[in-house]
Order: C-alpha cells, then sequence, then structure tokens
C-alpha cells in the first residue's frame, strides 16, 4: 500500500491521491487566482468540500462555474463536476441509473479507481480523441446526464448509452476519473490539454 507522506494514511494505492493531498492543491488555486474574490462575494468563506453541506457544495459550484464561464476561462468537470456543467447549461440529471434505468452496466465500481472497468465510445472527433474510438474507464457514479445543457455537445458514451463525455468552446467534463488513470496516455493527455487550453 501507498503511504501518504503527508497524513501517513495507507489507505491509498500509489497512483491516487489522498484527501490531504487534493485539499492542498485546493488551497493552491486558492491562493494563485481570483477564488477569493468569487467565493466572498457568494458568501462562502473555503474552499473545503468538508466545510459546507450539500444544498452549499451545489451553490459554491455553481457560483465558481458561473464566474469562470464570465470570465471564458477552460473548466474541466471530473464525474460530479461533468454533471454540475450540465446542470449549469439548463441541463437535466437522471437521479439514480440502476432504479431509472434498464442499464445492466455497473456505473459504481468496487474495483480500486485506476482499474479501468468499462468502455465508452468516442461520438465525434473532441478533445478526448477521433470518432468511433474506444476507450477503458473507471466508474464512480449512480447519476448521469440525462437531457443535455444548451451549447453542450455529446463526444462520449457508454455501452447503455449514458453520456460519459461533453463540451464546448471552454468546457470539458467527463463522467469517469482521469485523473486516477494517469498512468495511460489517453487519460493523461486529457489533463495535459485542458493545461494547454489555461495557457492561451
Amino acid at each position: 500500500q501507498y503511504r501518504c507522506p503527508d497524513c501517513k494514511d495507507t489507505g491509498y494505492i500509489e497512483n491516487e491521491k489522498c484527501h490531504c493531498f487534493q485539499q492542498r492543491i485546493i488551497d493552491e488555486m486558492y491562493q494563485q487566482s481570483n477564488l477569493r474574490e468569487i467565493l466572498k462575494a457568494e458568501n462562502f468563506s473555503t474552499l473545503s468540500y468538508e466545510y459546507y453541506d450539500k444544498e452549499n457544495i451545489d451553490k459554491m459550484d455553481m457560483a465558481l462555474l458561473e464566474a469562470f464561464v464570465k470570465a471564458n476561462k477552460p473548466v474541466l468537470g471530473i464525474c460530479r463536476g461533468h454533471q454540475v456543467i450540465n446542470v449549469y447549461y439548463g441541463g437535466s440529471l437522471i437521479q439514480d441509473i440502476p432504479s431509472q434505468t434498464h442499464s445492466a452496466l455497473i456505473h459504481s465500481q468496487k474495483e480500486a479507481r485506476h482499474i479501468a472497468t468499462h468502455q465508452v465510445r468516442l461520438t465525434k472527433d473532441s478533445f478526448l480523441g477521433n470518432q468511433n474510438d474506444i476507450l477503458h474507464v473507471n466508474t464512480f457514479h449512480h447519476q448521469a446526464i440525462n437531457q443535455l445543457g444548451k451549447t453542450l455537445h455529446v463526444v462520449a458514451v457508454s455501452e447503455d448509452g449514458i453520456i460519459e463525455a461533453i463540451e464546448n468552446d471552454q468546457i470539458m467534463g467527463v463522467q469517469w476519473h482521469p485523473e486516477c488513470m494517469i498512468q495511460e496516455d489517453v487519460h493523461l493527455n486529457i489533463i495535459k490539454k485542458f493545461i494547454q487550453k489555461t495557457q492561451k
């Protein structure tokens, strides 16, 4: 098992990062950007998700997304963030895949986060690759996009038709966790392409 150098937690394998690492990255973003002003304007005092209940997390996510969209800054939404983007643009969600669809595909895996358990097909050329390419992804969700938000394009779907990736000019969203699979170039490239967009 991988031992986190900060909190010494051994509950994470080598290709993952524990909560304290993730929070430190968030804190660095907070210090190096105008997020302080955005949060202050919306009456939020911190970016720590542990500090808020679900309702206020939703409000904070929407406030941050709106600020970045208005500033014409690129956004990469992962898992919940992918869904938040869709709702922001007027779309809707399937609230529970197992009970609201006939899908037999498991979208909430028990395997470790770096292991792919199903595949997605690219529906058009996009930041993910070329139309009809197949990607193998991990999956940790029970909600999913239902009605697509305005200006968004579907760029990947799973075998059961669930929308797995979306984009528009400045937005990229994926339902899986590429940051946990960066040992594979196809997932690392998602992060790299987002960074490249931030540098333009």
